[in-house]
């Protein structure tokens, strides 16, 4: 296997998303407990992952939901 068949992982670590969005592990865990974070599995008793696409997707619907109403 070449260096160019590596690719960025699908799932990133509770860490590694909130590091990659930009927020503390503690808002993101908070957020996760709450209901109102991004999608995320669970492997394992404890290990949460979450995948990278639906990250991405979440990042998206927040940065929707926060536009100012161009009709107001």
């Amino acid at each position: 296997m070449s260096a160019h068949d590596v690719s960025a992982p699908i799932c990133l670590s509770t860490d590694d998303a909130a590091r990659k969005i930009g927020i503390s592990s503690a808002t993101l865990r908070r957020l996760t407990h709450e209901g109102s974070g991004p999608p995320s599995i669970v492997v394992g008793k404890k290990r949460r992952l979450y995948p990278d696409d639906d990250l991405r997707a979440w990042v998206r619907s927040q940065k929707q939901r926060s536009a100012p109403d161009e009709h107001a």
